[in-house]
């Protein structure tokens, strides 16, 4: 990756995560809250041995969730060095990689991750990475993405904190995107609040409130409504070949 990402992800974590964790927007127990409620119904029906990968996989905290959540047969890569030594702390299977490289063998996989990471790319950097993502899955196996969401209510902040967001969707682009190659079943989800405790109770309600508020000036406006307003949505979709049977 010749360009300005590589200065940028060379000091990723000092010049913009440790920062973002430290001005108190995560912790790791909020993580791991928000992981058991958004992605666990997601992969529920694959066994806990099925094959992980987590692109863009950071400082490992989803994988350090997944294995505690007893899978077993993770693996990570990031392009960041300071991040990927960080995930190594945590004895996880992680490594300095690029996608593109780390992609080019013929191990398939029955579930990849990319979080927080396909807006880190161009567009035509996109239709190379799509193409190849679904190569790499397993027949019945999925992609789980989460992203910017270009439809959000108060979407500004998450677009424009990072400098290596380059690429920003909303639902359809990102459904055009993924049906260009074969997938299936894509579906999306809204982040939100999380209603575990009664700060999350208050703050789910509101959001309930003020969704429907907007629902209703976007219908005044143009006659419909918005199904995705988070910051972020998820979406996830599946190989066709195949489909894997709940369990």
């Amino acid at each position: 990756m010749a360009d300005f990402r590589k200065q940028l992800y060379d000091k990723y974590h000092s010049t913009f995560k440790q920062h973002y964790i430290k001005d108190g927007f995560i912790s790791k127990k909020s993580e791991y809250d928000y992981f058991r409620l958004k992605f666990l119904p997601l992969i529920r029906g694959y066994n806990t041995n099925s094959s992980i990968l987590d692109l863009g996989c950071g400082q490992g905290i989803l994988m350090d969730f997944l294995r505690k959540s007893g899978y077993t047969n993770l693996q990570g890569i990031d392009i960041s060095e300071e991040q990927i030594a960080i995930a190594k702390k945590s004895i996880l299977n992680v490594k300095v990689s690029d996608a593109f490289a780390f992609l080019n063998g013929s191990q398939k996989f029955d579930i990849i991750f990319a979080l927080d990471f396909v807006e880190h790319f161009y567009k035509d950097e996109l239709i190379r990475l799509v193409e190849i993502i679904f190569d790499h899955i397993a027949p019945g196996g999925c992609l789980v993405i989460r992203t910017p969401n270009g439809n959000a209510i108060y979407a500004n902040k998450i677009i424009y904190g990072d400098l290596t967001h380059l690429t920003i969707f909303n639902h359809s682009s990102l459904s055009q995107l993924l049906n260009l190659y074969g997938f299936d079943r894509i579906e999306f989800y809204e982040t939100g609040p999380i209603p575990k405790s009664i700060k999350g109770l208050v703050g789910f309600i509101l959001w309930k409130i003020i969704r429907l508020i907007f629902n209703m000036i976007r219908f005044i406006e143009v006659g419909q409504t918005e199904k995705y307003l988070t910051q972020e949505f998820i979406c996830k979709a599946t190989n066709p070949n195949l489909i894997v049977d709940k369990l």
